[in-house]
């Protein structure tokens, strides 16, 4: 009975000692999903406004991008050109709010500094086309490093 009762206090001890210890690092994750959900956030709003150097400026100095004709950019004033091409060619530089480019995705944590948005652009005409996004912490900002949009998909 003594033995149990030892048992069943280490096993409580143990217990609340890990949830000790894992709130902090929970608290982090936590915090840096909303970082970088915040940092695509911001994207979304450059991209509709067609504001390509506000978007250049959210990705690294050595970033690359391969947009969805399987063009390659490589480092941020590339990058930055590739935006820029595409809202050159709108009809309007910013998209009326119901010609707007919609994005749906998920994040995941590749390294506690290095996160993954993956997932979906949708056009005004419905077709949809794959995306991704590695995103690095650098002096605790979150920016883009690379980035890969695959072709629609009607």
């Amino acid at each position: 009975m003594v033995k149990l009762r030892i048992r069943e206090a280490l096993l409580a001890f143990v217990l609340v000692l890990s949830c000790g210890l894992m709130s902090p690092l929970h608290s982090q994750v936590a915090q840096d999903d909303t970082a970088v959900r915040e940092m695509w956030a911001a994207f979304e709003d450059l991209f509709q406004q067609g504001d390509s150097e506000g978007i250049g400026r959210m990705y690294t100095e050595d970033a690359d991008r391969r947009n969805g004709q399987a063009i390659f950019a490589s480092g941020r004033a590339e990058v930055q050109q590739m935006y820029e091409d595409i809202f050159v060619a709108r009809p309007t530089r910013q998209e009326p709010f119901d010609q707007r480019t919609r994005f749906e995705y998920d994040v995941r944590f590749l390294r506690p500094d290095v996160a993954l948005v993956d997932g979906f652009y949708i056009q005004p005409s419905g077709a949809r086309g794959p995306f991704t996004v590695v995103a690095t912490r650098e002096d605790g900002t979150w920016m883009m490093a690379a980035g890969r949009a695959g072709p629609t998909i009607d």
